[in-house]
């Protein structure tokens, strides 16, 4: 796990040369669950039709809502907007990554993200 704690932010970053918060989810589910998830820019979670791509694959059943649990991602609100989103190391703890703090673990009872979380999915391919 270390090895994602030196992951700097990037805006729409993939690898470990830089990520943005989806970029780690996306990122760790290769490396940790060896699975491939689709790819999103930032640009979509900002716009006016944010979360349409995650929704419409909710209706086609490629993301399923899921309890938390590892290897789930997060959705989270922030602002008011569903813009972010970590990813579970086991029921409780996530990783996630923001421009302010870098990489950093969060526990989803915690005050500061309790009321943000919209819920938990995973990516069936």
């Amino acid at each position: 796990m270390l090895k994602y704690f030196q992951i700097p932010y990037v805006n729409n970053g993939r690898d470990f040369k830089g990520c943005d918060c989806y970029g780690l989810v996306k990122l760790m589910c290769k490396e940790i669950n060896n699975k491939e998830i689709p790819n999103y820019i930032y640009e979509d979670a900002q716009s006016p039709d944010n979360g349409k791509i995650y929704k419409e694959e909710l209706k086609k059943g490629k993301w399923v809502r899921c309890e938390a649990k590892k290897g789930a991602m997060v959705l989270l609100r922030i602002d008011g907007i569903a813009n972010h989103c970590g990813y579970m190391i086991d029921d409780t703890k996530f990783i996630h990554i923001t421009k302010k703090t870098g990489v950093a673990m969060a526990n989803i009872n915690d005050s500061m993200f309790r009321n943000r979380i919209i819920g938990f999915g995973e990516f069936n391919d």
